[in-house]
């Protein structure tokens, strides 16, 4: 049996370094609010395009980095729950409206972490995690513990060791945690098969 995980054992969760409506400029890096990090999610263009200046970004990159290629940016304020996988390198982003979520790459790849925070497996959590009355919003916290369930592992075992299963939620929520195989291949196929699973839950135990 494979247990969910914790979001926040798996993925690195922060916000950014404040900017103040006093520090835009006219043209520079381009900054994303909630509003911004929603349009790039839907391939639109920016409406309202906002900058800081390049000094400004590269006193912050270079003190506390700033988001990278395949991070995740979660809208948290407002709208929320609206994932971007990052496609560009130079940006920042408004602390509090948006969160930044860093896959671990040897436990959790990035494009599952994106597709997953789609599903309807995570909404349910978003709903159930999300504080506020009059605005909604979710900390870094909580998001932490958000759960991922077993797509991940057969997800990452296709990928990384070629062999084929199906999730165990797929057949319900009774089958969270498992996975299903099939026993129609011939014996030589099914022990290399299962060699290489071997092999794959002794290397993400021993990290």
């Amino acid at each position: 049996m494979f247990v969910d995980v914790e979001l926040g054992t798996v993925c690195e969760v922060f916000s950014s370094k404040r900017i103040f409506a006093s520090e835009y400029t006219a043209e520079g890096v381009p900054f994303y609010r909630g509003k911004e990090v929603i349009e790039k999610a839907l391939n639109s263009c920016v409406s309202t395009p906002l900058f800081i200046s390049e000094e400004r970004f590269e006193e912050i990159k270079n003190k506390f980095g700033t988001p990278q290629l395949n991070d995740v940016l979660l809208t948290s304020v407002g709208t929320i729950g609206i994932p971007w996988l990052v496609d560009e390198e130079r940006f920042y982003f408004k602390d509090g409206n948006v969160s930044c979520l860093r896959a671990n790459q040897e436990k959790l790849l990035p494009e599952y972490l994106y597709y997953w925070l789609n599903s309807g497996s995570a909404k349910k959590q978003i709903d159930a995690f999300q504080i506020g009355s009059t605005q909604k919003a979710l900390t870094l916290e909580t998001i932490k513990k958000f759960n991922i369930p077993s797509e991940e592992f057969a997800l990452r075992l296709l990928y990384e060791e070629k062999v084929a299963c199906v999730p165990g939620s797929a057949f319900g929520t009774g089958g969270e945690g498992y996975i299903r195989i099939s026993y129609c291949y011939s014996e030589q196929e099914l022990k290399e098969a299962l060699e290489r699973i071997e092999k794959f839950i002794f290397k993400i135990q021993s990290k």
